[in-house]
Order: structure tokens, then sequence, then C-alpha cells
């Protein structure tokens, strides 16, 4: 999987907050893996038109806890899950040193879905905006030459 400072800050937030010794996966599991564990596959993203000078790609994330029984690793994905929404849905963003910074991602989803025998899902989503990289100049629009006429005419 290819980390970037929104994955590696969500997979640090949900770590932090997994029951304690739980085991961390950014590639393919191994065949005796240990448990708790969580796996981090890469996500599912799309993208849309946010603005005329920006877009977003749309996340979906879903990170897979494990442990010895379905219960336990209900137990740890519901404890996670409850991290994420006791603060707010909102995840600190870490720098290339695992250091906070000032920023944060605004998760729009978390729902926890079984999986396998002994594994539930935690479903993530969150957007992120991006700028094109060559904005070209922005002709006005009809309601920006409206507003325009209407300021002048209130003068």
């Amino acid at each position: 999987m290819i980390i970037t400072s929104e994955t590696a800050s969500i997979a640090k937030f949900i770590i932090e907050n997994a029951v304690e010794g739980t085991v961390p996966y950014y590639e393919e599991m191994r065949e005796n893996f240990a448990v708790p564990s969580v796996f981090f596959p890469s996500p599912v993203v799309s993208s849309s038109e946010h603005t005329v000078s920006s877009y977003s790609f749309i996340y979906s994330w879903s990170v897979v806890v494990f442990a010895t029984n379905d219960d336990l690793a209900y137990e740890n994905a519901i404890r996670i899950a409850k991290a994420i929404r006791d603060n707010a849905m909102l995840i600190p963003v870490v720098d290339s040193d695992g250091q906070p910074t000032d920023d944060y991602i605004r998760i729009t989803k978390c729902e926890i879905n079984a999986n396998d025998s002994c594994a539930k899902s935690i479903d993530i989503g969150w957007r992120s905006t991006e700028f094109y990289s060559d904005v070209r100049e922005v002709k006005p629009t009809a309601d920006d030459v409206m507003c325009s006429i209407s300021r002048k005419e209130n003068t």
C-alpha cells in the first residue's frame, strides 16, 4: 500500500486506540499473522469536481480487525469506532515524523461490518480536496455579473 499523510494519520489513530498489542499490517497478510491485528489494504478512491479551481478525492477504506474469536474482533472494532466518534470524527494529521500538525481529517463514514470468522471490518470514509495544477483564468458567470450590477445600482 502506498502511504499518504492521510492514510498514515488514520492508521496511527487506529493503532493508538486499538486494544494493547494490536499489530498493524500494511502489505499482504502473512500465513501465521499475529492477533490481535489490523490489516490496512489500499483504500478505494474516486474523484469529483469540487469548485472551479479544485477537485475532491473520495476515499473508502475497509480496515480489517482480526482477533482470536468474533467477539474479540468486534470488541476491538467497536473500541476503534468509538474513539473516532468520541473525537468528533476528526483525525489529527501527522507529519512524516508521526507528530501531529494543526490539520485534521474529517471522517464522513465509520461503520463496522462482519467479515470472515474472527474478523470485523471498519469502513472509513473521508474526502480530500486538491487544487488543479494548471488553474486557468476563470471567466465570470452570469451570477457574478448580476452581483456586480446589483452593487453598482445600490451605490
